[in-house]
């Protein structure tokens, strides 16, 4: 049976701000522009096409100015601060990005980026795609389906019926039931005062859904959390309605337009180099992240008459990993270095260990390089487990 198509639909401006506050270090280029959410949001990208290589992707972004959710409630997000000064002069850049990418980006006056996220989600989950938002906003989990699913990559964390189930203590379509009792403070949604996660998940768990919670309150056995739901009841309706993804929004751009095409490389390597992202350019060398397609940048080919040392071997199997760290103890002294996806220790993953036990002697073991053609290599978790007791 034929894999169904794969679409990501990345919630674009979550990321920027995940990308702003989680790359906390002071990055700018020598011109003093800011770049650490270019930084972050360009490192999370390239991490979905290499990793994952969707045939489909878009990346969705809010509009300027208020939506719907403003005209129900006016307190909507009231308690959000100002757009930091440091990231206003990112926005553009990160437009530029997406587009240097040949990605497709939406985004709808009126409307949030999870109604589009999830309109778009919906329509491909009936058209036979399997569809992966890409974010770490909880709200989200609503959408969540057998064909649908969030996947957070700064937890490197898949999130499915299950996982909401494990979260939530309910159905993925019960999420904003759960919500529209306890609230959600990072919108200004209200909810009903006093009622917290714990007792929202056990009134939906006993309930189904509001609508008949407030039918049944005589059955409530706390006078105090009787009263409070009786006196709120409109309260929580209208937060239920806040919390409620529209998925029902009429799209100016079809699903057969998000699919995945080759870079525009010469605005891409541009970019990285005017923002001087060295090490994210040295990624684009000899990866390919678009099936089907070539590295961005051509791999560097040998010259004839170079260097080539048999003193420095690269590790395929168990066995040769089991003689070196027999050496390693023998010795009782190592050199060792990493080459990671990122210079940030939180976001960096493990592609490769460089082991010296003697001056001019080296190992190198892969474990996550990944592009056509890429040779069989060790197990990283087995690999460091083997490497912990030294």
């Amino acid at each position: 049976m034929k894999k169904p198509p794969s679409l990501y639909l990345i919630d674009g401006s979550s990321y920027i701000f995940r990308a702003f506050y989680g790359v906390r270090q002071f990055l700018s280029n020598s011109k003093g522009l800011p770049t650490n959410a270019i930084y972050g949001f360009a490192t999370m990208l390239l991490k979905i096409l290499r990793e994952e290589q969707p045939e489909y992707i878009a990346v969705i972004f809010d509009p300027k100015g208020k939506t719907f959710r403003h005209e129900m409630y006016k307190e909507y997000k009231a308690n959000r601060a100002e757009t930091p000064d440091d990231l206003i002069p990112q926005f553009p850049y990160i437009i530029n990005l997406v587009e240097a990418f040949n990605i497709v980006s939406l985004q709808q006056e009126g409307f949030e980026a999870d109604d589009v996220l999830g309109t778009v989600s919906k329509k491909a989950e009936k058209e036979g795609f399997e569809v992966t938002i890409v974010s770490g906003d909880k709200d989200m989990m609503q959408l969540i389906t057998s064909n649908i699913k969030m996947l957070d990559t700064l937890k490197n964390k898949t999130f499915g019926v299950k996982e909401v189930k494990e979260k939530f203590g309910v159905e993925p379509g019960q999420v904003t039931e759960v919500m529209g009792l306890m609230g959600d403070s990072s919108d200004n949604i209200p909810g009903v005062p006093g009622i917290g996660p714990k007792t929202a998940i056990a009134l939906i768990q006993d309930y189904g859904d509001i609508e008949n919670l407030l039918k049944n309150l005589q059955q409530i056995k706390k006078e105090a959390l009787k009263n409070k739901l009786l006196e709120y009841r409109e309260q929580a309706r209208l937060s239920k309605k806040l919390c409620t993804i529209n998925t029902n929004m009429s799209l100016t751009v079809g699903i057969e337009n998000m699919k995945a095409k080759e870079f525009n490389s010469k605005r891409v390597i541009s970019l990285f180099k005017e923002l001087e992202f060295a090490s994210l350019l040295s990624k684009l060398q000899a990866q390919s992240f678009i099936p089907g397609t070539p590295p961005l940048i051509p791999p560097r080919v040998r010259t004839k008459g170079s260097v080539r040392n048999e003193r420095y071997k690269i590790v395929f199997s168990e066995k040769e990993l089991d003689k070196i760290i027999i050496q390693v103890k023998n010795k009782g002294l190592l050199s060792m270095d990493l080459e990671t996806t990122s210079v940030f220790p939180m976001e960096a993953e493990i592609v490769g260990i460089s082991i010296s036990i003697i001056s001019h002697n080296a190992y190198y073991i892969p474990v996550g390089h990944h592009y056509p053609g890429a040779p069989a290599q060790l197990n990283r978790d087995k690999v460091l487990e083997k490497l912990k007791p030294i």
